[in-house]
């Protein structure tokens, strides 16, 4: 007559393919964090060049950075890229455009850590002193990892591995 055998999957054949399913999707996941995160650093690094340019279009205009330096500024939560602007620390031709920028790599920033805590972005002007236009200035973003993106005056930009804080301020 008939017997009484079902067809399916028994729970552990179950449990095997839930198992495999959990393994594969770790290292997906694992890879996609890994890729937003160079993703990030990209945007930051292309911001960063292009608030240079702005700069450099700024001093070719105007013959200084007076119109764009808010003297040495941390940026965070409470004094973000929008404040440069409303405030008057940004003025002239490319204020608008640099708060623009400004706040793309504040956005793709990440929060810095210990002493720095609620930091992500300092921009830097020398000679520091106030009421001088400076001759040099550096843009530093955070990238996660204890690394600090920077570009200056000097067109350059580099990553500092520093735990300490941004350690290219100084050498725009």
């Amino acid at each position: 007559m008939f017997s009484k055998k079902t067809k399916g999957f028994t729970l552990i054949e179950l449990l095997v393919v839930v198992a495999i399913i959990s393994l594969l999707l770790s290292i997906v996941m694992a890879s996609l964090n890994s890729a937003r995160n160079k993703a990030k650093d990209a945007a930051i690094k292309e911001a960063a060049h292009q608030l240079a340019t702005i700069m450099a279009l700024n001093y070719n205009d105007y013959g200084s950075y007076c119109q764009l330096q808010p003297q040495a500024r941390w940026i965070s939560k409470d004094y973000t890229c929008d404040i440069l602007l409303s405030s008057g620390l940004f003025s002239g031709t490319y204020a608008q455009k640099a708060r623009d920028i400004c706040n793309n790599m504040y956005n793709n920033a990440e929060e810095a850590y210990s002493g720095f805590t609620g930091f992500r972005m300092l921009i830097y002007f020398s000679p520091f002193a106030s009421g001088v236009c400076n001759t040099f200035f550096s843009w530093s973003a955070y990238l996660g990892n204890s690394k600090w993106y920077c570009v200056g005056s000097s067109g350059r930009g580099e990553t500092t591995d520093v735990s300490g804080g941004p350690g290219c301020y100084g050498n725009p």
